[in-house]
């Protein structure tokens, strides 16, 4: 994924358990954390506005579609949210719509039962000119298998919470490997959360590392971001005040930690999207 700018990855509820792809997921794409168990795919669809768009419009599309798809295609383990830059723009989307199934599997029986319903294009006629997602011809949908080293103390609840995610492309530097990373995140990372829960106590904070499921030479990056990457570091926060909180934390006691990261991978800076709540996994 990468012309301009890319994704996200939350967890809704108690999903994810687990770190790592037994297997490289296409060629071209090297990292694969330790211990081989998936916790789910990601799927990122680049949007942009129509002619007819309104909020108000969007709003009522995705009831739409959500019925349609837990009611009519009964998708009950399938889970939406939509994702918008926060303080930036881009030229290629004005929103990030992320549907996160169980498996790649599932994803390819949902988008196939998706394609002989009919449904997209009911849901085009009935809300014309609101939207234009995946591009001309659906080459902006991006895969990625997730892993969570560690669980969040405390998950989030997107009736009151307003999440905040942060993405981050990171290239293994040379002479580094899964190893390396995996160390870092459990000798060092996972005990400064444990100790931050301990002292501030416990946290919806929560992060994931996202492998791509396509071969990412084979996009244009943006400026700041390495050339090719292996992984993206995925932030979440319940609120924008906890995210200005945990960085305000990092940048005091995390320096040490962060020089850690760096010397294990290239990361782009951060970038930031609000979450709104599309659809909930109904199990």
């Amino acid at each position: 994924m990468l012309k301009k700018s890319l994704i996200g990855g939350l967890v809704l509820s108690g999903l994810l358990v687990g770190c790592a792809p037994a297997e490289d997921p296409v060629e071209g794409v090297t990292l694969a954390m330790p211990e081989p168990v998936a916790i789910r795919y990601n799927e990122f669809i680049w949007c942009s506005n129509g002619p007819n768009f309104s909020a108000e419009n969007l709003a009522k599309n995705f009831d739409f579609w959500v019925d349609g798809m837990q009611n009519t295609l009964q998708q009950k383990r399938l889970a939406a949210v939509s994702l918008t830059p926060r303080g930036w723009s881009n030229d290629d989307f004005d929103r990030l719509h992320l549907m996160m199934w169980p498996d790649k599997a599932a994803r390819d029986a949902g988008w196939a039962a998706y394609a002989d319903s009919g449904l997209e294009q009911v849901e085009a006629a009935a809300f014309p000119g609101l939207e234009k997602c995946g591009g001309d011809d659906w080459q902006d949908v991006f895969g990625f298998n997730v892993y969570q080293p560690r669980p969040p103390a405390v998950m989030l609840d997107l009736a009151t919470d307003k999440p905040v995610v942060g993405y981050r492309f990171c290239a293994m530097n040379e002479g580094k490997n899964r190893a390396d990373l995996q160390s870092v995140i459990y000798d060092s990372f996972i005990p400064y959360l444990d100790a931050l829960a301990i002292s501030e106590g416990p946290s919806a904070y929560n992060f994931l590392i996202q492998v791509p499921d396509f071969v990412v030479e084979s996009r244009p990056g943006i400026e700041g971001e390495p050339v090719t990457w292996d992984y993206v570091w995925t932030n979440s926060w319940p609120s924008a005040a906890a995210y200005e909180a945990s960085n305000a934390t990092w940048s005091v006691q995390g320096q040490a930690l962060q020089a850690a990261f760096d010397a294990v991978a290239t990361c782009s800076q951060e970038q930031a999207y609000d979450l709104t709540p599309i659809m909930a996994a109904a199990e």
